[in-house]
Parts: C-alpha cells; structure tokens; sequence
C-alpha cells in the first residue's frame, strides 16, 4: 500500500542561539488525524520546535514542509494561513472579554462590540465548540470559568479557522483528573475527524495515554521515535535520560516520605515556633486555622479558582487580609518587605513576575542577597559565580552562570528560581505557588530532595499545587480547597491521589462534565 503524506515535516531542523545549539537536525512526520506526542527533558528542545513551527522565531538550518512542499514561517500569521494552530502553556486569553470575543480577538477587521458582528462571532463560536462539550457559552466572560473551560476556549479559537494542525503545548498542566481525561476525549474526538495533534508534555502519562506516536528529544537531538503502544513511562523515561531510566533523572535519590507524626533531629530556625495562621480572611475566603511546624511541608492543594493560591499569596502580602498571621511567635505584616525581614519568601510558578529577563542567570540567582545589600554596594562578583555554578549542578540546570536568564528554557529557570532560595538565601518559611511548573521529571525529583532537606532543617513550607501527585509526594499533610473554602485536612497516612480528588469533586458545586455548549 502506498505511504500516507504527512501533513507537516521537517527536514534537519536546527536552531542556534549564542554558545548553543538548541535544536539539531530534528526530522519530525505528523502524519493526518494523528496524535504525536513530543517530550524531552528541560532544554531538550521541545520549546524551540513550538517556536519554529509557530512562526515566533525562524530556523538555523534545515526546512520544514507541508504536505511534502517546503515552506517558509516567518510569522505567527503566515503559520495561521498555512493551518498550524498552536494553544499554548500560558493560555493568552482576555477574562473580561466572553468566549467568543475571545476567539476573533486580535482578528476582527470591525468593531469587536458591534451588535452584527457580535452575533455572527457567537454563532461561529457556537458551531466550532459544537464537538466540545464543556465549552463555554459564547456570551459568557471568561472569568467566570475555570482552567478547563479556558482551554476549551483556546482550542476553540487554534481551531475556528480552518486548522490542519493543532500544537497543545502542557495542556493538562492545571487540570484535575477528571479534567485532563475529558480534554483527552476532545483531542481523540478532533484528531478522528482529521485533525493532526502535537501534543507536548512533561506528563509522561498523558502521553501514553492519548498519544499513538512519541518522539523523544535529548539535548536538541530526536534519539526515540515510535509507537507508544510498544512503551511504558519506566521506558520513555530511559530515553529522555540516556538510556538509563528513573535514577539517572536528575541523578538524585528520593527519599522516604516523612510522617508529620515521627519525631526527628532538626534544628529549628523559628525557635520551635512554626507558620499560625488565624481567623485568616482574603477576599471571600476564609481559614480559620492553619499551623506549620517547623521542618514540616503542608500543602494546598486545589484549583485556580479554589482559593488556595490566595492564602499562599496573602501570608507573602500581595493581597489583602484580615487576621493573624504570625512566624516564629512574631506578628507579620500583610506587606512582602516584612515577610521577607521576618525569614519568609515566596517561589512562584510564574516566572515573568520572579526573575528579571534582561539580566544574567549569575545575577537572578544573587538577588535574594543583592536586596539586602547597601545600594551603591559593589556586588561580590567571586562568590556569586561560585554560589550559581553550584546551584545550576546540585539542580542540573541546564545553563550557564553568564547568559540571560530568558535563554533558559522555562523548567530551568524555574529549578534556578528554587536553587537561589534553598541552597544561599536564609529563608526560614517558604511559600511555594506552582514549584515545579514545566519542570520535567528528574527536575522535579531533584527539587522535592532539595526541599525535604530544606524542611529537615528546621525550615517550615507551605504548598500550593494544582497537581495532585505533587502534593502527594511531597507533603506531610494536605488541604484541599474548593470554591474558596478550605476543606477537612488529609493526614500523612491518609494521603493519596484519590483522596485530594474525591474531596474536591464531592465539595465542587460545578464539575466540568456537567458543563455544556448554551446559545
């Protein structure tokens, strides 16, 4: 029988940057209705193939084709016109705006708010989510919804026009369960209808579990393509880290999980006193108590409009509060610049608003001690370069200490982020908001030892994840939070995946498989 045409190839696809070669030689088919699955490592490359494809940067080397013809993508634009649609991690949609304005914004050739064309948007929205159940209704703002129904929007508007291919780039990084299967059913549901999927994950599961065909990027390099009947995630891990499987993924040991109950050696930095929160009140949500003892890890765990991003953010002051929060038996103040005096910081997930593009990765890791230096002061520029290239190995960063930080790839700024905190910086409490958002697997491993170590100190942490096994893994105990409210807390021993989730949907007034497509 004759081969199918793929839709889309490249041919020695490559990318240099200054001192690197992100992308070598890569030859990918996505052949029609499937769905590939791309992962890799942080920095094995995934990020620059989305960049090529999407037309945000153009390659070093080599070419890509579509339908066997070669083509030139200089724009996001001319990506668009030839059917390469990308939804991508940070999802850039618009809250105030309803779904369909959402997608032709940034499109319209008229008025976005004239009557006429507000109708015929909604009734071109209405037929394009009319294969996805839990869309949003066409006139409903975006800030009514959760995650789930933002990514339906988004795949609603990659889609609307005419896409051949469709790049999801960590669909399922803040979805529950229940949600990644239901957006797994969509893409099946789109790719047997002819659309061709790349999908990219650090989730080694989910790829099993939607994709038919992986490739396997290392160091810019393809090393593994094949069907993912054939592989298992033991195995697909073996081929991200050379061949030699889970303990080679970060080179680090995990340990045994610690129980909250067992009594231990730990030197304590707050005097025996931990994290007490009380009578806690940020906006409409409410926390009436919540002890962190030291050398202990606690998590939140719950979605983006849960609340317990709010209680992790208010303890830090970045938003308003009413109530007590205390550490190590002093007061704190609802401002970071008393957080910070008091031992607290916060590491978020969101690496624009953390670390300083423009500067170097030398100079991001320095700034918890720059900040509290005199200000015409010279930096110690020796001890500095000693201290990052010790964090950029113990973390296995993929980088060095002299370049921009926006030369990293995201999961290796975010391991830097974490390293300039836990290895120099004297942090007693820390708040963490999404740790290891686009961090790969053995980055992750390698900072969940980091901040068990951390923890053993003396240290207290307090976590928000919307990953279940993330809480799971590292936590000593757990809360779940559900529409803005805490709910009963789950003990050490009574922590697991099922648990967290069953909380939350059994608390959930609205759950994503009920949600349907309305005129």
């Amino acid at each position: 029988m004759p081969s199918i045409q793929p839709v889309l190839s490249t041919r020695g696809l490559s990318k240099d940057y200054p001192g690197m070669r992100a992308l070598d030689g890569l030859d990918l088919d996505l052949l029609p209705g499937e769905i590939h699955g791309v992962v890799g490592a942080n920095g094995a490359g995934k990020s620059t193939v989305i960049r090529l494809l999407s037309g945000l940067q153009e390659p070093s080397s080599g070419v890509i084709l579509i339908d066997g013809e070669p083509v030139s993508i200089s724009s996001v634009s001319t990506a668009e016109s030839l059917g390469i649609s990308v939804v991508h991690q940070e999802l850039p949609l618009l809250p105030n705006l309803t779904a369909a304005q959402n997608m032709v914004v940034g499109r319209e050739r008229s008025r976005l708010l004239a009557p006429a064309r507000k109708r015929r948007d909604q009734a071109t929205y209405r037929r394009a989510a009319a294969g996805l159940p839990g869309a949003p209704a066409p006139a409903s703002r975006l800030e009514t919804h959760g995650l789930y129904a933002w990514q339906m929007v988004a795949i609603v508007r990659a889609t609307a026009d005419a896409a051949r291919v469709l790049i999801l780039d960590e669909p399922t990084s803040s979805l529950t369960v229940d949600e990644r299967n239901a957006l797994h059913e969509r893409v099946r549901a789109l790719a047997a209808n002819g659309l061709s999927v790349l999908y990219v994950s650090h989730f080694l599961d989910d790829i099993l579990d939607v994709a038919s065909t992986v490739s396997v990027l290392r160091d810019g390099r393809l090393v593994h393509r094949g069907p993912t009947v054939d592989l298992d995630e033991e195995s697909l891990l073996a081929h991200m880290t050379s061949g030699t499987g889970a303990s080679r993924a970060g080179d680090v040991t995990v340990q045994p999980l610690r129980s909250a109950s067992e009594p231990s050696a730990r030197t304590s930095n707050a005097g025996g006193q931990g994290l007490v929160l009380d009578d806690l009140n940020v906006g409409e949500v409410v926390l009436p108590h919540l002890a962190v003892r030291p050398g202990e890890i606690v998590g939140l765990y719950g979605l983006e409009d849960s609340g317990a991003r709010d209680v992790v953010e208010s303890v830090f002051g970045l938003r308003p509060r009413t109530g007590s929060v205390r550490w190590a038996g002093h007061s704190v103040k609802a401002n970071p610049r008393d957080a910070i005096s008091r031992g607290i910081t916060l590491v978020t997930g969101d690496r624009k608003r953390a670390g300083i593009a423009s500067w170097s990765v030398e100079m991001n890791h320095a700034l918890p001690r720059l900040s509290q230096r005199p200000l015409l002061a010279p930096a110690p520029r020796r001890s500095m370069r000693r201290e990052t290239e010790r964090s950029i190995q113990e973390f296995r960063v993929k980088g060095r200490a002299g370049q921009r930080f926006a030369g990293l790839s995201g999961g290796n700024q975010q391991k830097l982020l974490l390293a300039r905190w836990i290895g120099t910086a004297p942090v007693m409490c820390m708040l963490l908001d999404e740790p290891t958002h686009g961090v790969d697997v053995g980055g992750r491993r390698a900072i969940y030892d980091q901040l068990r170590e951390f923890a053993a100190r003396g240290n207290a942490v307090l976590l928000h994840s919307t990953d279940p096994e993330e809480v799971v893994e590292l936590c000593d105990r757990a809360i779940p939070f559900a529409s803005g409210r805490p709910l009963e807390e789950i003990p050490r021993d009574d922590l697991d995946i099922d648990a967290l989730e069953h909380a939350v949907r059994a608390s959930t007034r609205h759950q994503s498989s009920d949600l349907e497509v309305t005129p």
